[in-house]
């Protein structure tokens, strides 16, 4: 096992080229192990948020292209006298820094935001990548490299989490930065003048294909937004300053409602039951009258509970957990079907897997690219899903692209899938061209 765990860390990460987080961890406890006053460090997370809207809009050759593209100027910009970069989990790059000091670590941390955000030219696309940043520096109560890394992490959700982009520990106080914002304005006419909008993307049973529902994916058509006066914003693009606006709330039920009724017209047009997926942010889970707003969405438009179901990350369940967990059960109690997104990405997901009570998880991308190339993660995704079925409740894989992902997920048992081998996300009123009252004509190939 020793000698398979060091010729690991030798194997770069396929998509960037760079390390992978293995070899990472062990130059943070190499650094961590030399005394304070001679290795002074830091560790800088970096994530790109919306690397999932990137690859349902444009598919995930663009998505590697873009993760490519941070890897390289990431690398360009920190050369090996100045520290470390790898590759982290999914989406995330873990930086280590040499010789960096208090004053110097915010401004770094910022120059490399900036870079990283910068549009990415994938063909006829532009990307623009959706940063955060957890930045931190070594201080003495770090005396393992996990202490350091932790304090990262601790700082990249808060940055996350505040709806911020940058966070840095610097002498166990934290640094917050936003850019200045403009658009509070028009996120109020976007809302006024109907420009977002909801896209559906299928959910079958993998093994059969046969289509379950639906995932409702908010979408901004900005007229405005670019030469030809259209152009479509990703949630990772604009929901952060949704997040941050006085119309989080009336959002998040407009998709609510919008979601259920359509689901529902689909299903008596059908004349099948069709279920549909929300995704439920913090700030309308902590709203003292969501559960209100969730009875009103299914009354009015007919849908029966149990074919809504909630999809909830596990750092939206971390706030208020009295209020909010209260406000979930009652929901189950009524037979609205509640789900943990990105299950195994959150700080504290099987605690909260013992204590919601949820029906259904859902297996991150990252992990179901690795079915078939990956043993580790092959490993990982069989045991979500045996879990699952151990405690009764259903395993929803996100992010299929490939016929292996597929037989691997069928194989397993998994229940629910979705992605790109199954359909891609369609407008509302492109659906309603494709369901003319026959379910085969949906496009699930």
């Amino acid at each position: 096992m020793f000698r398979r765990s060091l010729l690991k860390d030798l194997l770069p990460d396929p998509i960037t080229g760079l390390p992978p987080r293995e070899a990472f961890l062990n130059w943070v406890n190499e650094a961590v192990a030399a005394p304070l006053s001679t290795s002074p460090c830091s560790v800088i997370l970096i994530r790109i948020e919306n690397l999932a809207d990137i690859n349902d809009q444009f598919g995930p050759d663009h998505g590697n292209y873009v993760l490519a593209t941070v890897a390289e100027r990431l690398d360009k910009v920190v050369g090996s006298d100045d520290g470390h970069v790898a590759r982290g989990l999914g989406p995330e790059f873990q930086i280590l820094l040499n010789d960096v000091n208090s004053i110097d670590l915010p401004q770094l941390s910022q120059n490399l935001l900036n870079i990283v955000r910068e549009p990415i030219e994938t063909g006829d696309t532009i990307a623009m990548p959706r940063v955060i940043v957890g930045s931190v520096l070594r201080q003495p109560p770090h005396r393992e490299g996990a202490d350091l890394l932790a304090s990262a992490r601790k700082a990249l959700r808060d940055a996350q989490i505040t709806g911020l982009d940058l966070a840095v520990y610097v002498n166990n106080v934290t640094r917050t930065e936003a850019p200045a914002s403009k658009v509070d304005d028009r996120l109020e006419q976007a809302f006024v003048n109907n420009e977002f909008c909801l896209y559906y993307q299928p959910i079958v049973t993998p093994g059969d294909k046969n289509l379950i529902g639906f995932e409702a994916l908010l979408r901004w058509i900005d007229p405005a937004g670019s030469a030809d006066g259209m152009q479509m914003s990703l949630p990772g693009e604009f929901l952060h300053l949704v997040e941050r606006s006085e119309l989080a709330v009336p959002i998040y039920r407009w998709v609510m409602e919008e979601a259920c009724r359509a689901v529902q017209r689909w299903s008596v047009r059908l004349d099948r039951s069709l279920m549909v997926s929300v995704n439920i942010a913090g700030s309308h889970l902590e709203e003292p009258k969501f559960a209100d707003s969730v009875f009103g969405a299914i009354g009015t438009s007919g849908l029966a509970p149990e074919r809504l179901l909630l999809d909830i990350t596990d750092q939206a369940l971390q706030h208020n957990q009295d209020k909010t967990w209260s406000r979930l059960r009652r929901l189950k109690q009524e037979g609205i079907r509640i789900g943990l997104n990105d299950f195994g990405l959150g700080v504290s997901s099987l605690t909260t897997l013992r204590d919601v009570n949820v029906d259904a998880i859902t297996i991150p991308r990252a992990f179901v690219a690795g079915l078939g190339i990956s043993p580790e993660d092959t490993i990982i995704v069989k045991h979500m899903v045996s879990l699952a079925h151990e405690l009764g409740i259903v395993a929803m894989a996100t992010g299929v692209e490939h016929l292996e992902q597929r037989t691997a997920l069928t194989e397993m048992g998994c229940d629910l899938a979705q992605g790109f081998l199954f359909g891609r996300p369609e407008r509302q009123s492109s659906l309603e061209t494709l369901l003319p009252g026959n379910p085969t004509t949906v496009q699930v190939v």
